[in-house]
């Protein structure tokens, strides 16, 4: 999925139901101080640190590299970032509606974007999925630990909240698709004449020299809409921010997060894995022997 985003021949589309073409000149979101916090149980408020700077060189809207350093739960940690530069194609679409209902289409020239990769020095095997464009919004992955963090609403200090995914407040949510639809489909295929042994063999050689790229579609409701402040640069953000999630290291940030009253990127991203798999004939794991580090499976009901 994400050797799809940055390939070359792929096309990342975003579709935005916008029903109304009103914008507000917030960014990130329209949360007050207290609906930040609300959703956890308990945070950190922390000042990231810049620690290196770019040679001077021509200006550039964002450092292919920078580095910071924070501190958290009584320990500083260096973390080094690498700007994305593969995370969107040069054919990048977008498509919106206007308040008309007509359709159109876009093609903004965003490469050099300000969402970044990266890792923890000195911490084996640690993940960074984050952005740089209005302070530093994403997801850490620290000796097992998923932790989250985003700018502190009108701090003038670059004070940013940092807490465990785990201190996020979740709510129980159901998969929409039942083992029934699935083995409807499945009928539905074993009623068609069954391919012979020769052809599925040469189906397969056909595939195999074949690189395969999976599309990532992204549709925003008008209700994410309006909770962004109905902000199209803002929404836009946060999607890509989204795929640059899934880019950097699915295994660790496909894993259920859980949500807090809505959807978030993070819960978003294991629906993402979750929907593929029925995409790809897969039933929920519900009843059968499933173990992952999280906790529950990407298969089960609940994961969605």
């Amino acid at each position: 999925m994400g050797s799809g985003a940055g390939s070359p021949s792929g096309t990342l589309c975003f579709l935005w139901l916008l029903l109304f073409g009103l914008v507000s000149p917030a960014l990130g979101g329209a949360r007050s101080g207290f609906q930040q916090t609300s959703h956890l149980s308990s945070y950190e408020i922390i000042t990231p640190w810049r620690l290196t700077r770019e040679r001077r060189e021509a200006p550039r809207p964002y450092s292919e590299q920078v580095s910071y350093v924070i501190q958290a739960e009584g320990k500083e940690h260096i973390i080094h970032l690498e700007r994305n530069k593969d995370l969107l194609p040069k054919d990048f679409v977008v498509y919106t509606y206007n308040k008309e209902g007509a359709l159109i289409s876009d093609y903004p020239d965003i490469q050099n974007h300000c969402h970044y990769r990266g890792y923890v020095e000195g911490v084996y095997n640690s993940s960074i999925a984050l952005s740089n464009c209005f302070g530093l919004r994403g997801l850490l992955h620290i000796e097992n630990v998923s932790y989250g963090i985003e700018p502190l609403q009108n701090s003038s200090h670059f004070e940013h909240i940092f807490y465990r995914m785990d201190d996020v407040h979740k709510e129980p949510v159901k998969c929409g698709v039942s083992n029934k639809d699935i083995e409807e489909e499945t009928t539905k295929d074993e009623e068609e004449e069954p391919p012979s042994v020769t052809q599925l063999l040469r189906r397969r050689r056909a595939l195999l020299p074949q690189t395969r790229y999976v599309e990532l579609f992204i549709v925003v409701d008008k209700e994410r809409y309006d909770m962004m402040g109905r902000n199209q640069t803002a929404v836009r953000e946060e999607m890509i921010l989204l795929a640059n999630y899934l880019d950097s290291k699915p295994n660790e940030y496909l894993p259920v997060f859980g949500q807090f009253g809505q959807i978030t990127v993070e819960t978003f991203a294991s629906i993402v894995a979750h929907e593929l798999g029925h995409n790809l004939g897969m039933n929920h794991d519900d009843g059968r022997d499933c173990y992952c580090g999280a906790k529950s499976c990407i298969m089960n009901s609940g994961a969605s």
